[in-house]
């Protein structure tokens, strides 16, 4: 959970409310994965014992997921850290909108979430490093995609500070805060959107525009970076917890279908 504090928020352990790893830097990688080793040898241990029945299938699912882990390491995933489906830029101003997993009961809740955004920015200056050298290697999302992440960043910079998704708790507060605490937090979350979190997401929006884009793949099969046949082979096992090859589970499918269409023709008929 120090690794990844924001699981630690959305399944209720708060500790680490404060704290946003920059989890696609190479020191973060480098530690994770050597994080990861060591589990699976402490898992393997574990699972060569005397286990009851539930404790075997827990441990077997660990291994399984720290065994996909550390194969999945060898793909650099870090050079194309935000699309237009999920990324950590769309799920900031969720958290800071005070309608998900981040609490905005205490004045506490309100300052420990600030630190979380300037952790977020290191995080998104990280991701403009990771992304140029995608554009090297030619590890990027299809154009056609990220042209659509442009104006959903756009939509989170406002000129005026209140009309903030981030400042939407502050519109509201809890009981527990004190006059002078919503004073107090009302000018520092004030300040942190204009000086320091619409410049992060102008400065993110305007590299994906003016650098990003120009260089960013036309093609939309994952089979055009580098690996990419391997790479999206282990993202069906990571998908579907099978060794099946994408090419035997697509066939599946069609066979599914036509048995389930032919069935719906008998009961039609």
């Amino acid at each position: 959970l120090q690794l990844n504090p924001l699981l630690a928020t959305f399944i209720g352990d708060h500790r680490y409310d404060d704290k946003l790893t920059n989890s696609i830097s190479p020191q973060h990688i480098a530690l994770a994965l050597e994080v990861d080793r060591k589990a699976l040898a402490d898992a393997q241990k574990l699972a060569a014992g005397q286990l009851s029945e539930a404790d075997r299938l827990s441990i077997e699912i660990l291994i399984h997921d720290l065994r996909a882990s550390i194969e999945g390491a060898k793909f650099p995933g870090e050079l194309a850290p935000i699309n237009q489906f999920q990324s950590l830029p769309t799920l900031m101003p969720v958290l800071g909108s005070g309608s998900s997993a981040q609490p905005f009961a205490t004045a506490a809740d309100y300052d420990r979430f600030l630190k979380r955004m300037r952790d977020y920015i290191v995080w998104s200056d990280q991701a403009i490093v990771n992304m140029r050298k995608g554009l090297a290697q030619n590890v990027t999302y299809p154009r056609v995609l990220m042209e659509k992440v442009l104006p959903q960043l756009q939509d989170l910079i406002v000129a005026d500070p209140e009309a903030s998704l981030f400042y939407t708790p502050l519109k509201k507060f809890p009981d527990a805060v004190s006059a002078a605490d919503r004073t107090r937090l009302q000018a520092a979350y004030r300040d942190a959107i204009t000086k320091e979190i619409n410049p992060a997401y102008r400065r993110l929006h305007d590299f994906i525009r003016d650098e990003y884009l120009k260089g960013a793949r036309t093609q939309v099969g994952w089979s055009n970076v580098p690996n990419g046949r391997e790479w999206y082979a282990w993202l069906a096992r990571l998908s579907t917890t099978t060794d099946l090859s994408p090419d035997a589970i697509h066939d599946l499918g069609l066979k599914e279908v036509a048995r389930i269409r032919g069935e719906m023709e008998q009961v039609k008929q």
